[in-house]
């Protein structure tokens, strides 16, 4: 099961400026004061958050072309390496206790990743129904038109992490079939990464 419950009161939607706006201009702020640079700032991703992971997807990709210069194609491009890499980072987070081991078994990636989807489908349909106004206030052009960006980076999540999840289901099948050995750990970084070959 997802996290994902429904969005705050004024998220989306609001007279003046919807919660969603000021939280992603918030961290686009703090990216452009770090000391490391806008380029080098370290975007939140964790799985278990997913519309807090879509608010710094929204703030990298601000914070990636901020004079609005780069080609669409080009920071699409940009925005869906950073979700790769991000999601590979935190499916890949090794144990506290063993850094030669990963933190999550085969199943709990897989859990987390169908928890991600069902996060993702929920909120898509909530977004939805505000971009037509369905409980009341429509969004302006403005809004709306950053809520279908907002859709689009969604969409990019979800198609990276249906991606990896059918790779694990492969890689488990694999192993239940003999294909990959039995004795291959599942826990194990290397192991696991050579013989799904995902990234």
């Amino acid at each position: 099961m997802g996290n994902f419950k429904c969005f705050p009161m004024g998220y989306l939607v609001s007279a003046y400026e919807p919660i969603l706006f000021k939280n992603v201009n918030c961290l686009i702020k703090q990216a452009k004061e770090s000391s490391r640079g806008p380029k080098c700032f370290h975007f939140i991703f964790d799985l278990k958050d997913i519309p807090y992971v879509m608010e710094n997807i929204m703030a990298f990709d601000a914070s990636m072309d901020p004079d609005h210069k780069l080609p669409l194609q080009v920071l699409t491009m940009t925005t869906k390496m950073h979700i790769k890499n991000e999601l590979a980072r935190y499916l890949r987070m090794s144990d506290g206790k063993d850094p030669k081991r990963d933190a999550f078994s085969l199943d709990e990636r897989l859990a987390c990743l169908k928890g991600v989807l069902e996060d993702l489908r929920g909120m898509q349909d909530l977004i939805n129904e505000a971009v037509k106004g369905v409980h009341g206030r429509k969004p302006c052009l403005e809004h709306q038109n950053y809520l279908y960006a907002y859709s689009n980076r969604m969409g990019l999540l979800g198609a990276e992490a249906l991606r990896v999840q059918n790779l694990y289901l492969a890689w488990a099948n694999n192993r239940a079939s003999g294909v990959i050995p039995h004795s291959v750990d599942e826990y194990s970084i290397s192991q696991t990464w050579e013989y799904c070959n995902i990234w």
